[in-house]
């Protein structure tokens, strides 16, 4: 089975771990379950937790993780934010209820925010998701 590579973490001594996508992911989705208990909204928080990263399982990041060059150019210049936003915005919703639309786009914002803002709800409140790049919508493509 083929390990996904979310970090690799240097050490003081110069020795080199890997997390895995799946050991980052439930870590994030403990504290952001810890995190979001005080405000009632646990579930959310780890749904968030468990998406964010969802883009790292795409070749493009995991030939760019696993390399060993540690001047690689492709650094922070791999987007793997909109996938798990994307993931997201394909759920169906019920047209007549705006909390579930507004639930759904908080959660999806949060997702392609975290590393930050790219936002896609207009000041007067109008989703323009499909606006983001073509890029962007491949990018959900290969990892699903």
């Amino acid at each position: 089975m083929e390990e996904y590579i979310a970090h690799k973490i240097k050490n003081e001594q110069g020795t080199i771990r890997t997390q895995t996508i799946k050991e980052h992911s439930e870590h994030t989705k403990s504290l952001s379950g810890i995190y979001g208990k005080t405000l009632n909204v646990t579930n959310i928080c780890q749904l968030i937790a468990a998406l964010h990263d969802a883009g790292k399982y795409r070749s493009v990041f995991q030939d760019y993780i696993k390399s060993d060059d540690e001047n690689n150019k492709q650094k922070g210049k791999i987007n793997h934010a909109s996938v798990g936003a994307h993931y997201v915005m394909k759920f169906q919703e019920d047209e007549n209820n705006m909390f579930s639309r507004l639930t759904k786009e908080i959660v999806a914002e949060c997702i392609i925010s975290h590393h930050g803002l790219k936002d896609f709800i207009t000041p007067l409140g109008k989703n323009e998701f499909n606006r983001l790049s073509i890029e962007d919508h491949e990018q959900y493509n290969e990892a699903y």
